[in-house]
C-alpha cells in the first residue's frame, strides 16, 4: 500500500489551543465552473436572517472538482457544471 506523497509545508501555524495550520504547496488548482466560467456558491438560510456564506470552488486535485461538478449537476438537474485546470 503506497500513502499519498509529503506536501513541502511553505509555513507553519500552532495556536493555544492545539490546532496547528499550514500552508502547503500545490502543484496544479482546478476549479468548478458552470457553463465554462468559474463560480462562487452562495448559501442563504430561509429560516434564520443570517448573512449569505460564499464558497469559492477550488481544488487540487481533478477527480475532486469533478465530483463536486457532478453533485451539482444533480442537484440543479443540468449538465452544465464542469470542471478546468488553473495552472
Amino acid at each position: 500500500m503506497v500513502g499519498r506523497p509529503v506536501t513541502p509545508v511553505i509555513i507553519k501555524h500552532v495556536d493555544k489551543k492545539w490546532y496547528q495550520t499550514s500552508v502547503v504547496r500545490s502543484d496544479e488548482l482546478w476549479v468548478v465552473t458552470y457553463d465554462g466560467q468559474p463560480i462562487k456558491i452562495k448559501r442563504d438560510s430561509l429560516a434564520y436572517d443570517m448573512v449569505a456564506k460564499h464558497s469559492t470552488e477550488v481544488y487540487t486535485t481533478e477527480n475532486r472538482a469533478n465530483r463536486r461538478a457532478a453533485q451539482f449537476n444533480a442537484k440543479f438537474n443540468t449538465t452544465l457544471f464542469g470542471s478546468k485546470k488553473l495552472f
